[in-house]
């Protein structure tokens, strides 16, 4: 928009002469709202955004306006009503409305207002909630939005739930994340600190459950059955970190870190292990546990490790290699199948 008076007048004519000439235009309305809007004539604004909106629903600059009007007015349904509407034809700018947002859920009417519309399913929604995440102020109002969120218990995970999840660890939010999961859970959901340790359910998609990815040189998937574990496939090559992670919680005190695990040729001049990196505060490979070279059967693998003068509070579990960057002189190959990892107080 122009900066100028003189030039936010030229604005308003020539709006205002195409508006006449193409009634049936609603940009050239919500044109003309925002130039007064940037006059100080609000009443005048949002009665011009009213009737671009009036002649298409969907178009969110006469949307914003209108929405922050009800806003002022403490009508936070009216406002979500509004946003709801504009969005419908294009979700993605969503993203684009975050101030409008941010306003809107900065008190626990307006988070009402916009829970009740989460619960309809919008199309915008991911957009919109992703774009709020990453504002300076955004996981506590992301959190507080969606921690008061009913849901239906076989609903499972949403695409905003996995957004806002990610967003907290992204960004070392990790004490609010692994609560805000929690409270995702249904009722009575057994959680260890290891979350899903028997790979009984399918992965959610959650940072607080397991990750699985395949890279250049492993296949990693969930088999499912009456034994459900993970199978990985080495490729003979070198392998740094396997895609087969999962965030976790880390009591305090001595602990045990166990995994049942079993082989088929597996072979390399280097350990394969299951490490635990501290995320919370920041510490490397606070535990490691190997995984032998060779055929076996199902076998338990535990080391313990003291968990007092660390302090950690949350970690990341992942596979690794021993590889050298760079260098193809160790590579792993054969097959391992994984059906439990857990993370015990040695007192249990």
């Amino acid at each position: 928009m122009a900066e100028s008076a003189r030039a936010r007048e030229e604005v308003v004519a020539i709006a205002g002469a195409a508006a006449v000439a193409n009634p049936l235009e609603n940009r050239f309305l919500s044109s003309m709202a925002l130039s007064k809007l940037y006059e100080g004539e609000a009443g005048e604004a949002v009665e011009l955004a009213k009737a671009a909106l009036r002649l298409n629903q969907t178009d969110r600059l006469a949307a914003s306006i209108v929405a922050a009007s009800h806003v002022q007015a403490f009508d936070y349904e009216g406002a979500v009503s509004v946003v709801s509407r504009a969005l419908q034809r294009n979700p993605s700018t969503g993203r684009l409305m975050v101030e409008l947002f941010s306003a809107l859920t900065a008190n626990e009417e307006g988070r009402e207002a916009v829970r009740k519309e989460l619960a309809r399913h919008p199309v915008w929604a991911a957009p919109a909630i992703y774009a709020l995440a990453r504002q300076g102020n955004g996981y506590q109002l992301v959190y507080l939005l969606t921690s008061g969120y009913e849901r239906d218990p076989e609903e499972g995970y949403g695409q905003v739930d996995r957004i806002v999840a990610r967003q907290f660890t992204k960004h070392g939010q990790f004490r609010l994340g692994y609560r805000h999961f929690l409270q995702l859970l249904p009722a009575g959901k057994k959680v260890g600190y290891v979350f899903n340790s028997n790979f009984a359910d399918e992965p959610s998609g959650m940072p607080w459950d397991w990750n699985f990815t395949n890279t250049t040189a492993a296949t990693v998937k969930r088999v499912d059955g009456d034994d459900p574990h993970v199978e990985v496939i080495f490729r003979d090559k070198p392998v740094l970190r396997v895609g087969f992670s999962s965030y976790i919680a880390v009591p305090p005190g001595q602990l045990r870190f166990r995994a049942s695990a079993r082989a088929l040729d597996l072979r390399s001049s280097k350990p394969l292990e299951f490490q635990i990196d501290c995320v919370d505060p920041r510490r490397s490979a606070i535990a490691t546990l190997e995984l032998p070279s060779g055929s076996y059967d199902w076998k338990d693998f535990e080391v313990e490790f003291d968990n007092t003068g660390l302090g950690c509070r949350f970690g990341n579990l992942f596979l690794t290699g021993r590889s050298v960057k760079g260098s193809f002189r160790t590579r792993y190959g054969g097959k391992v199948e994984v059906r439990s990892i857990e993370l015990l107080r040695a007192d249990y």
